[in-house]
């Protein structure tokens, strides 16, 4: 027979045989080790079970060196309370619709494991929703833009190309009085006025007008 061989021995109820232990511990204040108060009411507990069960009572109870301390719950209601101490211990608990919201937002703020983990992945899930449905709208608003954008320019005038580059080329037909005007001063200018001529009387008696060059 080899030595080296190794059997497998399963506890097939240990797990519910723990709780029920535990449950049993609790009812019967064995073995608390720590306090957790609210409004003026206490509830004994076992660290060990709270530090299995909650990181925010895990980091706590590692940094009190006390025997059995107290923890004073400010912002949480004693039957909320007694209720996550059930759902710790026993793995389960019943509460009304009217009160689930209080305690689970309580259990968010302890971190209880199991109910803070659910309410935080819900919580994700909305805010991923809500901002690829918030990223849509943008992307809808940014192409109607573009289109309103598209359409202005198609109904604008074409830009003349000198007119575009700052400069204004006019092409003006003088006018008609304008013209007379300027054929009249040309016709002027470099005209020579007529002269008084006299006539002289030559030896034979013709009478002959002089010629200027």
């Amino acid at each position: 027979m080899d030595d080296d061989q190794q059997f497998c021995l399963r506890w097939n109820n240990h797990q519910s045989t723990l709780i029920s232990v535990f449950d049993t511990l609790l009812e019967n204040g064995t073995l608390v080790d720590c306090t957790l108060a609210a409004e003026g009411k206490f509830l004994k507990a076992h660290k060990v079970v709270l530090s299995a069960c909650s990181p925010y009572f895990a980091t706590l109870l590692s940094q009190q060196y006390d025997k059995h301390p107290i923890f004073i719950l400010k912002d949480v209601k004693f039957q909320e309370l007694r209720a996550m101490m059930d759902y710790m211990y026993r793995g389960e608990v019943n509460i009304s619709q009217d009160q689930l919201a209080a305690l689970l937002k309580a259990a968010e703020s302890l971190q209880i494991k199991g109910l803070s983990d659910n309410r935080s992945s819900s919580s994700s899930s909305s805010a991923a929703a809500g901002g690829l449905h918030q990223q849509q709208q943008q992307q809808q608003q940014q192409q109607k833009q573009q289109s309103e954008t598209t359409a202005a320019k198609s109904l604008q005038p074409p830009v003349p190309a000198n007119k575009a580059s700052g400069l204004t080329i006019e092409n003006k037909r003088p006018l008609k009085s304008e013209l007379l005007d300027s054929d009249v001063s040309g016709s002027r200018e470099g005209s020579t006025s007529p002269t008084s001529r006299k006539r002289k009387k030559s030896a034979d008696g013709v009478w002959s007008t002089p010629t200027t060059s």
